[in-house]
């Protein structure tokens, strides 16, 4: 009877120490999968870094070089793309996207104390395929840029 039980006990612990390793590989596959995202989403995140990268250049003027060397990521050409205070706030942000889905525009208030502005920008999307690890994989930037 004891080897019996010892048997079953054995068994039992074999195949929950299987059914935690089956849960570990999905929690791994789900660290290793990429995110999808909607151009709309996309835009709008990339926007809200931009953003904060304006804010802080504001606030830490110490950092002025490497804060205006990661918003160059972000524009799509050397003129000024939004004017920020150190307390402006963007609320209400919409994406109208025109024929072409790689051109759009991103329509936001600019909120400072208790005045607010409407103001918008304009969104270039380039995508580009790129060999990595003998893989292709797809790249997505997103550059601002003022109206003329």
């Amino acid at each position: 009877m004891k080897k019996i039980i010892l048997y079953l006990f054995l068994a039992l612990s074999l195949s929950c120490s299987n059914r935690i390793s089956e849960a570990n590989k999905e929690a791994l596959d789900e660290l290793h999968t990429v995110k999808e995202y909607s151009t709309v989403t996309l835009v709008k995140e990339k926007f809200l870094e931009f953003y904060d990268l304006s804010i802080l250049l504001e606030n830490s003027p110490q950092f002025e070089e490497n804060i205006k060397k990661r918003m160059r990521y972000f524009m799509l050409d050397a003129n000024k793309v939004i004017s920020v205070k150190k307390n402006s706030k963007i609320k209400n942000l919409k994406v109208v996207k025109d024929t072409s889905k790689l051109n759009m525009k991103l329509l936001f208030d600019l909120k400072t104390g208790n005045l607010s502005k409407k103001d918008s920008v304009f969104v270039t999307i380039i995508k580009e395929d790129i060999i990595l690890d003998s893989s292709e994989v797809s790249s997505t930037k997103v550059k601002f840029s003022r109206f003329n």
